[in-house]
């Protein structure tokens, strides 16, 4: 049996033979479908590796933590586990 992950934002059939079902990781609960996060300029995410992958040029080891800021669109792979969403806070008008 072949596994195929699809990282996309339209809507798909099955195909016969096919099934649809979570995702999971080694040694933890099944994860839900993974939505596009959408972040404004005033918007980040704070990230943990769940394993060790390499993201782009960098590798980031099991239980290492980043934050990406937007403006961006993110599909986190299932290796990242998203810890929350923060949002920046202007101190004056002028920033």
């Amino acid at each position: 049996m072949n596994t195929y992950i699809h990282a996309f934002t339209e809507s798909f059939f099955l195909q016969p033979g096919e099934s649809f079902h979570k995702i999971s990781h080694p040694g933890g609960p099944p994860r839900p479908i993974q939505n596009v996060f959408v972040l404004s300029e005033y918007d980040g995410l704070v990230l943990r590796a769940l394993e060790t992958f390499k993201d782009g040029d960098v590798v980031r080891t099991s239980g290492s933590k980043w934050m990406i800021k937007g403006p961006a669109e993110y599909v986190p792979p299932v290796e990242v586990e998203i810890v929350n969403k923060r949002k920046a806070i202007p101190l004056d008008e002028n920033e």
